[in-house]
């Protein structure tokens, strides 16, 4: 009985190595097409800085939409963009996470953009570098942008 109850903890850990034990969230989002998927800069040595839970790769969008996820950041300043399907900015905001420098917090921030036709779209959630204030940790989610009504 104890070797079954190893084995069966043995595969619950593998099964769950893509969740973030303190908020359940997933670390990555499943891939619903070749060219629709999250990219982070995941740490070796753990999960990813930031998490973007929502909106997920491939939503279709109409503003306002809200961005919520996970971050692990300095002073647990979290920076979001929308950007265009030619890279602009069509709105930027920054946020706080509940907690940052050392622990995982979650963050959840509404952000408004204008577009004036239906285009693909990159939601952009980033930490603002200390050191220099380069993007660092970029989670970049492609999207639909869809014109309000």
């Amino acid at each position: 009985m104890m070797g079954l109850l190893l084995v069966t903890v043995g595969a619950l850990t593998a099964c769950t190595s893509g969740i973030d034990r303190a908020t359940g969230l997933l670390t990555s989002v499943p891939t619903p097409a070749p060219s629709a998927s999250a990219t982070t800069s995941a740490s070796p040595s753990g999960p990813a800085a930031i998490v973007v839970a929502s909106p997920l790769p491939g939503d279709e969008l109409r503003s306002p939409i809200t961005v919520r996820g996970t971050a692990n950041v300095f002073e647990a300043s979290v920076s979001i963009q929308i950007l265009d399907a030619n890279g602009e900015v069509l709105a930027a905001i920054n946020t706080q996470a509940s907690c940052g420098s050392g622990c995982r917090g979650t963050f959840s921030s509404p952000i408004a953009f204008y577009t004036p036709t239906r285009q693909s779209g990159t939601i952009e959630v980033f930490e603002v570098s200390a050191v220099d204030g380069s993007a660092i940790n970029v989670v970049r989610v492609p999207i639909i942008l869809v014109p309000g009504t």
